[in-house]
């Protein structure tokens, strides 16, 4: 005889179970990791970190060796190539990859290791050992070290590259020669407003680079007050262009002043000079004032009417009564 199983209809309790069951589950309680893990925020496909993102290598004229830590922060298993590249500054501090530099150090670099894969959350120390060859240029010479993630298989018309890059500016033994020069001020002529922005020009013209950071920044003077430029740098033989914004007072014929040092100690500045008037302020109270005008204009035309009228009725009511006061005593 066959035994047959029993249902749900049988059994009104295993319906009530499941249900708990899914609900509890719902809420975490029966899987707690995994309303933990939910909660955590979710890891995006690629995220690379590099630290550091800048090298400053001594003159020291002996070999060196710099470590480079690469972590993936990322979702997905990436494969990674070390390249070197020629580098210039641009004047708003980005960096721009050219061909060939006269101030190159790609050849001095070797990096170990150049081809690496990184799972998710996995760490990579690269190791890169600096050789100066025989009697270079004196001063700073740069590379950039850029790591690389080919772009893979993909469906898509254009396969963009992805990576990181660090900077590496090494000195060399010999004379160094630290100098800046301040080659342009710009600001308006006319400021309608309470703030106006200051731009400043900044040419290296020393073997090193310069940092201008919050002990040694670069800043303006308008009118008594000190305005200071964010923290920016310049690399040997390029020109910066740097701008902040200045508070200022209602009206004036204000002056502005950049200074900074040449980079041997002695002072260097420009100054220029500008109009600050609050233009369309005065054009609103002007409107106003005529607005007002106007309406008080208006006003007292109608009270001279209806002042007029009212003694247009008086004379008018006095001329009557004066009439028949006449005709009753008339015979």
């Amino acid at each position: 005889m066959t035994r047959q199983l029993p249902t749900p209809r049988r059994l009104p309790g295993l319906r009530r179970f499941a249900l708990l069951l899914a609900v509890l589950t719902a809420v975490g309680v029966v899987l707690p990791g995994a309303a933990a893990r939910a909660a955590d925020p979710p890891l995006v496909p690629f995220s690379l970190t590099l630290a550091p993102t800048r090298l400053v290598v001594p003159a020291t004229g002996k070999p060196s060796t710099q470590i480079i830590t690469l972590t993936n922060n990322g979702a997905s298993m990436v494969p990674v190539n070390a390249l070197r590249y020629d580098f210039t500054q641009a004047p708003d501090g980005a960096i721009q990859f050219v061909p060939a530099s006269p101030r190159s150090a790609a050849s001095w670099l070797t990096v170990t290791p150049t081809t690496f894969v990184l799972a998710p959350g996995q760490r990579q120390q690269i190791r890169v050992r600096i050789a100066i060859p025989p009697r270079p240029d004196p001063g700073e010479h740069q590379v950039g070290l850029v790591f690389s993630v080919p772009s893979g298989k993909t469906d898509d018309n254009v396969a963009i590259n992805r990576g990181v890059g660090t900077q590496l500016l090494i000195s060399v033994p010999g004379p160094v020669v630290h100098g800046t020069a301040l080659t342009g001020l710009t600001v308006p002529r006319f400021v309608d407003g309470r703030s106006a922005q200051l731009t400043a020009s900044i040419h290296n013209t020393g073997t090193v680079h310069r940092d201008y950071l919050a002990a040694a920044p670069l800043y303006a003077s308008v009118q008594g007050a000190q305005v200071t430029f964010p923290d920016f740098t310049v690399l040997r033989g390029a020109t910066r262009i740097i701008g902040s914004r200045a508070q200022l007072p209602l009206i004036c014929v204000c002056r502005v002043t950049v200074t900074t040092d040449d980079g041997t100690g002695h002072p260097t500045s420009l100054s220029r000079r500008f109009i600050v008037f609050p233009l369309r302020a005065a054009i609103g109270m002007l409107l106003l004032t005529i607005a007002l005008s106007v309406l008080l204009r208006r006003r007292r035309i109608r009270r001279r009417r209806r002042t007029n009228e009212q003694l247009e009725r008086t004379r008018q009511a006095g001329y009557e009564q004066a009439r028949e006061e006449l005709a009753a005593k008339a015979p």
